[in-house]
């Protein structure tokens, strides 16, 4: 949690009002095979000029050894 809470502060940074995020918090299954997961939820008016811009920032973002992170732009379960 405490490296997604680090990103949604430089998501808040880089975007400022143009992008409305919520979380990070538990996924509605928190925990798969002994690893945790967690949520953010972006919400913005145009998903084609703010995705090249959370791209960017991950390229930039150090997460450490075994931190995956997955940008679900049309989810289709939010399992």
């Amino acid at each position: 949690m405490f490296y997604a809470e680090h990103w949604v502060k430089q998501v808040e940074a880089a975007l400022g009002s143009a992008v409305e995020i919520r979380g990070p918090s538990a996924a509605p299954i928190e925990k798969v095979k002994d690893e945790y997961r967690f949520q953010v939820w972006y919400f913005c008016a145009s998903a084609t000029k703010t995705v090249p811009v959370l791209v960017k920032l991950q390229a930039n973002f150090t997460w450490p050894d075994g931190v995956t992170q997955v940008l679900d732009v049309d989810p289709m379960s939010l399992v």
